[in-house]
C-alpha cells in the first residue's frame, strides 16, 4: 500500500503496481521518501548489474511480495536471462494470478 501511495503522489513511476495493489492509505512524507530511496536504489543497482553482464545474469528476488521490478526492467529492455521471485504462497498468489491475466 505504501508503494502505491508513493506512485500516486508521483515520488516515482510504476505502471504495473496498480494491477497488484488496489488501495492506498495516506503515509507520512518520511515514509514516502524512504520508499522512494529504497525503490530507486534497488532499481539502479539492478540496472547497473544487468548492463554490466549484458543481460546474461539471473536475479533472485527474495521476499518479493507485490514487487514490480521484473515488469519495470522488462519495460526498459533490461530483462535478465532469469528472474525468480520468492515469497510465501499466500503472498505470491495475487501477483501470479494478475500476471496470467495480463
Amino acid at each position: 500500500h505504501c508503494k502505491r501511495w508513493c506512485v500516486e503522489k508521483r515520488y516515482f513511476r510504476d505502471d504495473y503496481l496498480k494491477y497488484f495493489v488496489h488501495s492506498t492509505t495516506a503515509k507520512a512524507p518520511e515514509v514516502s521518501r524512504g520508499y522512494y530511496v529504497r525503490v530507486q536504489s534497488v532499481r539502479q543497482a539492478m540496472r547497473s548489474f544487468i548492463k554490466q553482464h549484458d543481460r546474461n545474469c539471473q536475479i533472485i528476488n527474495i521476499g518479493a511480495g507485490f514487487d514490480t521490478l521484473f515488469w519495470n526492467l522488462t519495460q526498459e529492455g533490461l530483462q535478465p536471462q532469469a528472474f525468480v521471485e520468492l515469497d510465501f504462497p499466500q503472498v505470491c498468489q495475487g501477483p501470479a494470478v494478475m500476471a496470467t491475466l495480463r
